[in-house]
Formats: structure tokens, C-alpha cells, sequence
């Protein structure tokens, strides 16, 4: 039996992953980045360490205030999660003043500015879930349903958070794009990925504006719990079909291509058919995805 001033081997787990994370994120930087000191990284671990006696302290808070032993883990998971991300982004931003002063590749440090940015998104998310917790004392909820805490929204809030980290990628994606364009040979091999992101962007902006107005519609009285689940939805399929969509338009130009290539003797009948079946498949998907797509307006309009 666990003792109950110990941490639960779950728990202790679950902060192992996150150490893990954490190593992986840094071995996937490119070589041109490595660390100059280990105090960064010292500290994550630190923390990690300390954090595996806040369930023991937290016991012994809950024990004294009268707390819920399931509010005092909650409280645990969202201030570990939140030490967590301030030492990550502290880490990313001293390793990116690091690369700006031995001069860098612009590649390495757009790329470093972008894990920033969403550092810094995952530090103002955990900061945001922890006060939630704290005024409800249980786990952050994201439904478009769920009520308001202290008469805060913190649906909205984190809807509007993630806006704005969209708005960041879009901005890097299109100040890049305005690179790629100016020379053709990079336009040709890396324009059409980057525009499709840009688009995906796009998609993802527009479909969190809509659930938005869904979380406000609901809040104000003007839908009830029934009709946000089906508009939710609806609003989800829509940005699944243009996704397919633009899936299938690439998947129809590359069979065209495989067959021109047959035709010349550069490809194989085997490439021809493996083309065939990935539009087969796609097709399949955006067949599927408008049938669900029509029955969600058709439950809507009952």
C-alpha cells in the first residue's frame, strides 16, 4: 500500500514523461544548436525532482485547509506543468540569444523563434489552467457547455490564446513565403508546402472564431447544450472536408504525374496503380465526411 504522504507512482510517471518530453524536444534541434551551459536544463530536472513532493505537501496543505484530496491534484499537475513551461521557454530564450550572437543560420533561428513562441504559448496556457483550478478546484474544462468560473470565461480565454499563437505562425509562414517567392528555384521546391500551411492556418483561425461565437451564442441564452454539440460538430466537418479537398486536388495532380512519367518510361505500372489507390482513398474519405456532414444539417433543421 501507498503511503499517503508518498507520491502515487503514477504521478511520478506522468513527470518522468514530461523529463522525457523535454529531452526529446531538445535533441530535435538542429546540430547547429547545442547548448552552451547546462544550467538551463539543470533547472528543469531540479524541478522535476521537487516536484515529486508537492503530492506529499499537498496532502498536508489539503489536510490543513479542509481541501479535496482531488482539487489538491489537480493543483499539483497544473503548478507542475506550469514550472515546467517557465524553464522550458527560459531555456529556449537563452539558447536563442546564444545563436543571434555566433551568428546562426537565418533557418536555425527562424525555426528556434518559432519553438519560442510556443513555449511561451504553453507557459500562458499552464498559467491560465491554474487559475481555473484555482477558482474551481478541479481540472480545467474546455466544453462550450462548460459554466463560468467566478464569472470568468476561461473557454473563450483559451480560445482567444490560441488565436493568437495562430496569428504568430501565420505571420512567420508569410514573411517566409515572401522570401521563398523572390527566388524561383526554392518557390518551386517549398512554395506549395508553404502555402498549404498557410491555409491549414487559415482553416484552424476560422474554425475557432466559430466556436467562439457557438461558447457566446450558448452563454447569452441563444443555444442550448443540444444545438452547440451539432453546430460544433458541423463547424469541424466543414474544415475536414476542405482539408480533404485540398487533399484531393494534390492527390489528383500526382496521379496525373505518375502518368506522364509511365507514359515516358519513368515510372513503373505498380506507381500507377499505388497513385490510383491513394485517390481512391481520399475520395473515399471526402465521400464519408459529406454524408456525416448532411446528416449533421439535417439534425440541426429538426
Amino acid at each position: 500500500m501507498i503511503d499517503r504522504h508518498e507520491p502515487h507512482p503514477h504521478y511520478v510517471s506522468r513527470l518522468k514523461w514530461q523529463l522525457e518530453s523535454e529531452i526529446r524536444r531538445r535533441r530535435s534541434f538542429p546540430s547547429e544548436w547545442r547548448p552552451g551551459r547546462t544550467g538551463g536544463f539543470l533547472r528543469v530536472a531540479a524541478l522535476v525532482v521537487l516536484s515529486l513532493f508537492l503530492g506529499a505537501a499537498g496532502v498536508l496543505a489539503a489536510q490543513k485547509y479542509g481541501d479535496s484530496w482531488r482539487a489538491q491534484l489537480w493543483r499539483a499537475r497544473t503548478e507542475t506543468a506550469l514550472e515546467l513551461a517557465k524553464a522550458r521557454l527560459e531555456i529556449l530564450q537563452e539558447e536563442t540569444a546564444r545563436l543571434r550572437q555566433e551568428g546562426a543560420s537565418l533557418e536555425t533561428l527562424v525555426m528556434v523563434e518559432e519553438q519560442v513562441d510556443q513555449a511561451r504559448f504553453e507557459r500562458e496556457e499552464a498559467e491560465l489552467n491554474l487559475q481555473e483550478v484555482r477558482a474551481t478546484r478541479t481540472g480545467p474544462r474546455n466544453e462550450l457547455i462548460a459554466p463560468l468560473a467566478n464569472d470568468r470565461d476561461f473557454v473563450s480565454e483559451r480560445e482567444e490564446l490560441r488565436v493568437t499563437r495562430l496569428n504568430q505562425r501565420r505571420q512567420r509562414l508569410e514573411s517566409y513565403w515572401a522570401e521563398v517567392s523572390s527566388e524561383p528555384g526554392r518557390l518551386e521546391a517549398e512554395g506549395p508546402l508553404v502555402r498549404a500551411e498557410i491555409q491549414q492556418i487559415e482553416r484552424q483561425l476560422e474554425a475557432l472564431r466559430r466556436r467562439l461565437e457557438l461558447r457566446q451564442g450558448y452563454l447569452q441564452g441563444r443555444f442550448d447544450a443540444r444545438e452547440v454539440e451539432l453546430r460544433e460538430r458541423l463547424t469541424g466537418l466543414t474544415a475536414e472536408v476542405a482539408h480533404v479537398q485540398a487533399q484531393l486536388e494534390w492527390t489528383e495532380m500526382q496521379l496525373e504525374a505518375v502518368r506522364e512519367a509511365v507514359a515516358q518510361d519513368q515510372a513503373s505500372e505498380l506507381d500507377l496503380r499505388r497513385a490510383a489507390y491513394d485517390l481512391s482513398t481520399v475520395r473515399a474519405q471526402a465521400r464519408l465526411l459529406r454524408t456525416e456532414l448532411e446528416l449533421v444539417r439535417k439534425q440541426l433543421k429538426e
